[in-house]
């Protein structure tokens, strides 16, 4: 693919940071978004009851990642269902497992060839 005259010259686009997708190889994350914690609100209610306060808990509902990746050539395939993924997603240095839920692909003039790639946090499921 031509680079168009009025682009941007950092191609490829994306973190200075790659990962293996099972499937698909080695891929630039070019954007992470998911949940660093999760918590649920519990009402209470009084003796009519009307609430008269709540509590915040932690959640046991698994957290859901979703990874933005750039293909490193386009005849790679799609990631595998249930493959894992091990990444820093919050850059504390410790990487997490994430387990490969669902998949979009994403071909057009902004995305190039990018692919979505939404993750449950193996940490969570067990």
């Amino acid at each position: 693919m031509s680079i168009p005259y009025e682009s941007v010259s950092n191609l490829p686009q994306g973190f200075p940071t790659t990962c293996v997708v099972p499937g698909m190889g080695a891929c630039i994350v070019q954007g992470v978004s998911g949940n660093v914690f999760s918590n649920r609100v519990v009402s209470r209610t009084n003796g009519q009851g009307d609430r008269s306060d709540f509590m915040i808990r932690k959640s046991s509902e698994p957290f859901e990642v979703t990874l933005t990746v750039q293909r490193a050539d386009t005849s790679v395939g799609i990631p595998n269902e249930g493959g894992v993924i091990s990444y820093d997603y919050t850059k504390s240095g410790t990487a997490s497992d994430l387990i490969i839920k669902d998949s979009t692909v994403n071909i057009d003039v902004d995305s190039f060839d990018t692919v979505d790639v939404v993750c449950v946090i193996k940490d969570a499921v067990t």
